[in-house]
């Protein structure tokens, strides 16, 4: 058989494994391993086939080999750990991954709008070797942590403190993301946010700013602005009677002075330096650059 052959039965395999027709990707792989036993991207289809086919026995077989010609090959040893982890050797095993089409325009970046991040503080092994690229995962609030769960609410990890304090204020202000398994092994995983609704109150803010620590500290002085403004409210006396004779508490008044000074004064930040990222992300120069130009 000449290499164009060759390149036929690759196409042929590719093409079917493109549309899950597993058994027949198996076999043309097959074909092609007749000829070149050593073909390491067939012996990884091959595994990869047998994988979603649920015959584990001989897709664990196909990344040995794998690992026997490349011992470094990362997809092989993730493939092998996935099956060994899991305990499943054998052809009636069940591997309970869960099957996503994958949509091609999930991962499509929109600046200030979408987000990979690295999750933290993995969950069990046997819940990470499930996880598939494109599933749609959970984004909940858990104890002041934004964590990441499937859907079937097993734990994968949590996010980093400084991305998961800023969804928390945006998602308690009515926000609203979709998050999907962006990379996954036994050793990272990592996810990908992306903006579904914004809440009223925080409409001119940028979900995800180039400025993620610097944004979280702006967000936490919003918040504890909110919550003294709270506090206030609370303390004011509920019979008006206790008021003086022109209805106004001095003290509250004053307070209340203060604290509208700061909420105006850190809402004017706020706005201004989003706006400025904002501009930044849209590659629009501020004044400051043009005059430094």
């Amino acid at each position: 058989m000449n290499i164009k052959d060759l390149s036929i039965l690759e196409k042929s395999a590719v093409d079917n494994a493109l549309q899950k027709n597993w058994p027949e990707a198996l076999a043309q792989n097959g074909h092609i391993l007749d000829i070149d036993k050593n073909n390491v991207p067939a012996l990884l289809r091959s595994g990869f086939a047998a994988f979603q086919l649920k015959k584990l026995d001989v897709a664990l077989r196909f990344y040995k080999k794998v690992i026997a010609l490349q011992p470094q090959n990362f997809i092989a040893i993730e493939y092998i750990e996935k099956i060994e982890v899991c305990g499943l050797s054998n052809d009636t095993a069940q591997l309970n991954q869960r099957e996503v089409d994958l949509d091609p325009n999930i991962f499509v970046e929109l600046p200030g709008k979408t987000k990979s991040v690295s999750v933290n503080k993995l969950g069990q092994r046997n819940v990470l070797a499930k996880l598939v690229v494109g599933e749609k995962v959970l984004l909940t609030i858990r104890k002041r942590h934004a964590e990441i769960r499937t859907i079937s609410d097993e734990y994968v990890g949590i996010l980093p403190d400084d991305m998961g304090m800023r969804l928390i204020y945006f998602i308690e202000h009515e926000s609203e993301y979709e998050t999907y398994i962006h990379e996954a092994n036994m050793n990272k995983v990592s996810v990908f946010i992306r903006e579904k609704l914004k809440g009223k109150k925080v409409e001119k803010m940028i979900s995800f700013p180039l400025d993620i620590p610097g944004s979280v500290a702006r967000v936490m002085a919003q918040q504890q602005s909110e919550d003294e403004t709270e506090l206030l409210e609370k303390s004011k006396p509920e019979n008006p009677t206790e008021l003086p004779i022109d209805g106004v508490d001095p003290a509250v008044e004053a307070e209340e002075k203060e604290t509208d000074e700061l909420e105006d004064g850190l809402t004017n930040e706020l706005e201004a330096q989003e706006k400025g990222e904002d501009e930044t992300l849209l590659g629009v120069e501020t004044e400051e650059e043009e005059e430094e130009e």
